[in-house]
């Protein structure tokens, strides 16, 4: 494998790790806002 390849590779897995921290972001402040609007109610 050349060190281009490698260094692609290392990108792609730390773009996919990106996209799963925001996804599981985004479901925390799901959660959050729909434990808010429960309080408010």
């Amino acid at each position: 494998m050349e060190m281009k390849d490698e260094i692609k590779l290392k990108e792609l897995e730390n773009e996919k790790k990106r996209l799963d921290n925001q996804k599981e972001l985004i479901e925390l402040v799901k959660e959050f806002i729909k434990g808010t609007l429960h309080n408010i109610v």
